[in-house]
């Protein structure tokens, strides 16, 4: 079994999403490979696997501990400085740029970190600078060489191409307190990862322990590998064709249509590698991208064009695309005004316009309205038109005409 499958399987009976424990996985991963892997994108300039990832939900939707797996595992390693806890961005360039020593092993003198937290605004003390800088430490592909970082009474500190992983969790309350608006125009929000959910992966009183647990130390003896690996990912030249046209096909027909302010559709490409990067170190470890890496990570990666898009509203305060999103789902429905559709169905063909969140508040509405009923078929939830309510009927028919 992967570490990832493992990771999956040992948390499936808690309440914490499994969407929050894959990518806290991601994460780790990410925090251990550093800047010695990358993938050559064409040329032009080398793409490391360094990602930033926002556990987003509700309080009680238990966010906190995937991140403290994850934080477990990356000690274990010990191969990155980890900084944990409440700082400043200056005490945190601070540790990026001081020679870690280790107990029996060499010391830690490159500025590769792995900065970790279960509330962000509670980890990040409040500086107007903190997420310029943090915006500026993710590109790793435009910070070879020195870094530095000068502070007004004359002290400066000297980082050496800084690689950084970010994980760290909010709400949307918190968020829009801590984060400037100025951040949504190609800052911060266009590199992170949002993963947002609004309630748990099941029902556990944890009154008796669980058939499966994660241990710490197995998953660490997984990933321990990883730690060794260095130099470029390869990928075959039929796989390179395949990503290529899928760029090609989403530049020309489905971003012009997304009107993303953030920069995230734009840098879609690097993310998508990226993911894929890590999805293969967290599959077999062979430092190869293959067809299976590259549709999983379009699998993870596209559907957060949405949860950017309600992350950017929500720091504007406003959010005016509800009623565009009832009218997509019901367009949809209508062309299939006869069958029974599948909520995997509906999410996947517009994936790139609402998500599961969106389509839930959708269709409890519309179920309100009388205009659509809930059914199971073979096990999963589908929805039919309320072919017996007359508006209904007459909506269908001039859809048809």
């Amino acid at each position: 079994m992967s570490f990832l499958d493992e990771l999956l399987e040992t948390t499936k009976e808690y309440e914490a999403p499994q969407r929050f424990y894959y990518w806290s996985g991601l994460a780790t991963i990410s925090a251990i490979l550093r800047d010695k892997v990358w993938f050559d994108m064409g040329g032009n300039y080398n793409l490391y696997p360094n990602i930033y990832v926002l556990l987003y939900g509700p309080s009680g939707v238990r966010k906190g501990p995937a991140i403290a797996l994850a934080r477990k595992i990356i000690t274990r390693i010990d191969n990155t400085k980890l900084i944990n806890g409440r700082a400043t961005i200056e005490a945190i360039i601070k540790e990026l740029g001081t020679i870690k020593s280790r107990p029996g092993k060499e010391p830690l003198k490159d500025s590769c970190g792995c900065v970790i937290g279960s509330e962000l605004s509670s980890s990040i003390i409040s500086n107007p600078s903190a997420m310029d800088i943090f915006t500026d430490l993710f590109d790793r592909i435009w910070n070879e060489g020195k870094w530095d970082y000068r502070l007004k009474a004359g002290e400066s500190h000297n980082l050496v191409s800084p690689t950084i992983t970010w994980l760290t969790a909010t709400n949307e309350a918190l968020f829009k307190d801590f984060v400037p608006e100025k951040n949504i125009h190609g800052g911060l929000i266009g590199r992170m990862f949002m993963i947002a959910e609004n309630k748990p992966n099941t029902i556990n009183s944890l009154m008796f322990t669980p058939d499966k647990s994660p241990n710490a130390d197995k998953l660490a003896e997984m990933v321990k590998p990883l730690a060794e690996m260095k130099g470029p990912f390869q990928m075959d030249k039929e796989d390179r064709v395949y990503l290529d046209l899928w760029y090609q096909d989403f530049v020309r027909n489905k971003a012009p249509a997304l009107a993303d302010e953030t920069g995230f559709v734009s840098r879609v490409l690097d993310f998508v590698v990226k993911n894929a990067m890590l999805i293969s170190c967290g599959r077999r470890a062979d430092q190869k991208l293959i067809r299976a890496d590259i549709d999983e990570s379009f699998e993870i990666t596209l559907p957060l064009i949405i949860p950017t898009k309600r992350l950017t509203a929500a720091l504007k305060k406003t959010d005016s695309s509800d009623v565009q999103k009832r009218s997509e789902v019901l367009i949809y429905l209508a062309s299939r005004s006869t069958e029974l559709v599948g909520r995997k169905e509906i999410l996947k063909a517009l994936g790139l316009r609402l998500d599961h969140e969106d389509l839930d508040k959708v269709i409890v509405l519309l179920m309100q309205m009388g205009v659509v009923n809930i059914e199971n078929h073979a096990g999963e939830v589908a929805y039919r038109l309320n072919m017996n309510n007359p508006k209904v009927a007459a909506y269908v028919e001039g859809f048809k005409k």
